[in-house]
Order: structure tokens, then sequence, then C-alpha cells
């Protein structure tokens, strides 16, 4: 009897354990989910400065700041910069200037505004197309939408006079 009762307490046991340690995976695996949904669900919004300047024959890009942010489950990238037109002439503008690509994981972003667009709107808020004299300089502020939030985004600027190379800067969302 003493027998049958160590037997019958030593399986109660083993079961107990077996059931312990899958309760404790499945409280970890919840656990992980929930911290999964949080970091997805948490929204973009973060300051990122920049303080670099790119100097070019015609003109200079110096960065300010960019800012990455969520709005209405959209994610965007604000990029603040000033360009000086050196070369150009009075009346010159950043487009006459220099080509742009922003990308992000391979992909081109697209600017919201389309600011780069020569058929699109040229007005007072187009600072791509805004003209600025001769050895002055104008503030640019470019919106993207971004493809995630932690890849790096590349802007390569690529001088329209064919005689000198592109330089590029890259923004860390990390």
């Amino acid at each position: 009897m003493k027998r049958l009762l160590a037997l019958l307490l030593t399986a109660f046991l083993i079961v107990l354990v077996a059931c312990t340690d899958d309760i404790e995976e499945t409280v970890n695996k919840t656990n992980e989910d929930i911290k999964q949904e949080a970091k997805s669900e948490s929204k973009l919004n973060k300051k990122i400065d920049i303080n670099e300047t790119l100097e070019f024959e015609q003109f200079d890009i110096n960065f300010k700041n960019a800012k990455a942010y969520e709005e209405k489950d959209v994610l965007l990238l604000d990029i603040h910069f000033d360009w000086r037109n050196k070369g150009l002439g009075d009346g010159g503008t950043l487009f006459v200037a220099t080509e742009l690509d922003v990308v992000q994981n391979d992909s081109e972003l697209s600017d919201i505004n389309d600011h780069w667009n020569p058929e699109g709107d040229r007005g007072l808020q187009n600072d791509v197309f805004m003209n600025t004299a001769a050895g002055s300089s104008q503030p640019v502020k470019l919106t993207y939408e971004l493809v995630d939030k932690e890849s790096d985004i590349k802007l390569t600027f690529t001088p329209t006079t064919e005689t000198e190379d592109s330089q590029t800067i890259t923004i860390s969302l990390e």
C-alpha cells in the first residue's frame, strides 16, 4: 500500500511539474506577445539633430534636423535644411542646382507635398522652386513617407553641373 501511495504521489508530482512548465511557457509567450504588440503600437515621434553641411561648387546644403513621426497611421519624415546659392546667379532655385534621392530599405521615398515635381505647385509653400539670390540662403522643409520605423534613410544630392560627384548623408532612426 505504501508503494502504491508513493507511486501515485510520484506520478502526481511529475504531472504537476509538467503542467507548471507548460503554464510558465505560456505566460512567457504571452508576455513576449504583449511586448511585441506594445512596441508595434508605439507611435513614432523622434527629433534627429543632423548638423552636417554638404559643400558643392554652386551651392551648399546645411542640415538642421529631421523629425520622424506618425500621423494617421502614416510614417513621415520632415527634413529641415538651408541651401545656399553660391554660383547660380540671382533667382537660382534648389531644383536647378541639384537632384535629391531619398531612399529607405532600397525603396525611393515619396515627397508627400510633391515639391520636386516641375509640373506641381510652385507657390510660396514650395521651397524647392523658391528663387534665391546669389550668396543668399533659403530654408527648406521636405516631408517624405517612410517605409518603416527602424531603417536608415539615405539622402543623396546630385548636382546638375555633371562636373562633381553626388554626396550622401544617412539619417538613423534607431
